[in-house]
């Protein structure tokens, strides 16, 4: 089953490649890494945003070109982040995959693009199957020493789930924020300035619009960039 997800996972991947273009002096020169950088945003449908489903089934959520993750290298470029050094951004989520499947499609793309930064945002399908937080949080933790052990910083997105009302979301948020605390990886409100809103949500309630996706990558640039070398 997972040497499947495998070849289905390279059908998703978006390798990004930047190089320097053009003067920028919105950022200083201390947020530009001088040597060659891998960012690799690992989650579900909501990071993946459109393309092939774990079960091969092609969806649209968000317009081609406009999920956070391609937003956040197109920021990298025209604020001219790779003057320096090159900068990968790596989309390789995949929708409809849980925490446990995850865990079994990582070591393979951490071998294969030897990223320096991985953003981990799974954990919603977990949730709306009714699997525990606890659950949820080991199998987080087991993703990020992986992380850890190729060498890779980890960032913990909180894809904050609402479907089961505040106090469920809450709950939620808090189990993210633990164990990103516990284990030393980075938090990333991911949702900060979309959750609740219905005007970012499309009509399921748990996927994001084209809307939210500027408000996601300013979420992931303002813990991202910070922690480049």
């Amino acid at each position: 089953m997972f040497k499947n997800l495998l070849k289905f996972s390279a059908l998703f991947v978006l390798a990004l490649s930047l190089t320097a273009c053009g003067d920028s002096t919105s950022t200083s020169d201390s947020n530009k890494p001088t040597k060659p950088t891998v960012v690799l945003v690992f989650g579900d449908s909501i990071s993946q945003g459109y393309g092939t489903s774990i079960v091969g089934i092609q969806y649209q959520q968000v317009t081609p070109g406009q999920t956070y993750a391609e937003l956040l290298r197109a920021r990298i470029q025209s604020e001219n982040l790779a003057e320096f050094a090159t900068i990968n951004v790596i989309n390789a989520s995949l929708g409809s995959e849980y925490t446990e499947e995850a865990i079994y499609r990582l070591p393979s793309l951490l071998a294969a693009f030897k990223p320096t930064h991985v953003l981990l945002a799974h954990g919603t399908n977990d949730a709306g199957s009714d699997l525990p937080n606890s659950y949820i949080s080991g199998n987080l933790s087991t993703m990020i020493s992986m992380v850890k052990n190729s060498g890779a910083k980890p960032l913990l997105a909180d894809v904050t789930f609402t479907r089961y009302g505040s106090d469920f979301a809450a709950a939620y948020s808090q189990m993210i924020v633990n164990t990103a605390n516990v284990t030393g990886a980075t938090y990333v409100a991911l949702l900060k300035g979309v959750v609740g809103n219905p005007s970012y949500y499309l009509s399921d309630g748990v996927h994001l619009n084209d809307a939210a996706q500027p408000i996601m990558m300013n979420n992931v640039w303002e813990k991202l960039i910070p922690q480049f070398d």
